[in-house]
């Protein structure tokens, strides 16, 4: 036998001496040390979990974003008294709406990007459902003549893949308080994404103002120049029906060739002559042309203009002030001032408060806010002198007047 195969021997026979098993009473006393061990590290473990929960919500908290919470939503004894952050209402079909039918449950925004204050629960990054959202600015009225308010709410739905946008318009809801103070919508009013800056009950009308260049289920497209105009609708006690106001919309300026709405433009005259012929032009992305005349709002040089769309007679409907150029033969590109209105298919002149015959430059043309007065500065081609002029609205017209002109 080798030394190595003497020595493996020996520790054979030497380590059931070696590694002899405890006494079970000492494997007893181990076990319940183990046992309590574990028991504190399990505590520990959930004071661990509760502090990163705490960190958590303070780090959301800080973010801006507020975990939405499990509570049902309260029931109001009054439709004016709902919390519109916190609430459950059925919503009614409506094959022109992309809002779902049926009932939604209502939780406070998770974020102040897009300007709704509540909305429903949905996976970011689950867009099989439609959200359906809350907007600010709710109005109360009696709608169906039984003596109790209805609520007037904006609202958005949307299953785009870019989710909610803060740009995009909204869509008007009535909603009734039923006997057992639950909520149900009763129709929607109004252009799916529009917007809506004003509207109100009044003697059981619901009067919209309502303003977008294109709107539609799956499209909407806005410009500072798109003109308000009101709808007015009436319960019939199954539906809403449109009852006066325009039937739509006009675009001063269309996104492609051709594709405004007819805009009339007046004779400009110089004395007896007609400077600058008028007529019918629809306006494009490019300058409207009317023979060997162009027409361009912002194609003569002009160093400060500003147009507006603005309602100045209170009717309703916004009006124009627009600065409209004339180029022709023997007529340099000169601008003019025009007043739009609405008509019921096309822009006409209400007025030109400065009908340019050929002999300025419309250096600066800036209206107040609320369109009632008009600030102008005209350069003489022929002295270079400039003057300043202040035209005020006297309810049909600016004055004082600058040039003449004519409807044709």
């Amino acid at each position: 036998m080798s030394p190595w195969e003497s020595r493996l021997e020996d520790f054979r026979a030497a380590a059931p001496a070696a590694f002899r098993p405890p006494p079970l009473p000492a494997i007893a006393a181990r076990g319940r040390r183990r046992r309590r061990r574990a028991i504190v590290v399990w505590g520990s473990s959930g004071m661990v979990a509760a502090a990163v929960a705490a960190l958590l919500m303070l780090t959301m908290s800080l973010a801006g974003v507020t975990p939405l919470p499990e509570l049902p939503p309260p029931i109001a004894d009054t439709i004016t008294d709902v919390d519109w952050t916190r609430a459950a209402v059925v919503l009614p079909p409506d094959p022109n709406s992309p809002c779902p039918a049926g009932p939604v449950r209502v939780y406070p925004r998770d974020s102040t990007a897009y300007g709704h204050i509540g909305q429903t629960r949905r996976d970011p990054d689950d867009y099989s459902t439609v959200l359906f959202a809350i907007l600010p600015a709710v109005v109360y009225g009696d709608v169906t003549g039984d003596g109790q308010p209805e609520a007037v709410l904006p609202v958005r739905c949307t299953a785009f893949e870019d989710g909610m946008m803060p740009e995009q318009g909204s869509q008007l809801l009535v909603v009734q308080q039923q006997a057992d103070r639950s909520l149900r919508g009763l129709g929607f009013l109004g252009v799916v994404h529009a917007k809506y800056p004003a509207y109100r009950v009044e003697d059981g009308k619901v009067y919209v103002k309502l303003s977008y260049h294109h709107a539609s289920w799956g499209s909407f497209g806005y410009n500072h120049l798109d003109t308000g105009f009101t709808q007015v609708f009436r319960w019939d006690g199954t539906a809403f029906l449109r009852i006066g106001g325009r039937p739509g919309n006009l675009n001063y300026r269309g996104q492609k060739a051709d594709s405004g709405s007819p805009v009339r433009l007046a004779d400009l005259m110089r004395g007896s002559e007609v400077a600058c012929p008028g007529g019918v032009v629809r306006r494009g992305p490019d300058p409207a042309t009317i023979g060997a005349f162009a027409f361009d709002g912002a194609g003569f040089g002009g160093e400060e203009i500003e147009d507006l769309a603005v309602d100045i007679n209170q009717d309703g409907d916004d009006e124009l002030i627009v600065a409209v150029s004339c180029a022709g033969p023997g007529y340099p590109a000169s601008g003019s001032v025009y007043v739009f209105g609405q008509g019921d298919t096309m822009f006409f002149p209400m007025d030109v408060p400065f009908a340019n015959d050929g002999s300025f430059d419309l250096v600066r043309m800036v209206p107040t806010a609320d369109g009632r007065t008009i600030e102008l500065t005209l350069r003489d081609r022929a002295t270079g002198d400039e003057d300043s002029h202040t035209l005020t609205w006297n309810g049909k017209r600016f004055d004082p007047h600058l040039g003449t002109y004519r409807l044709p």
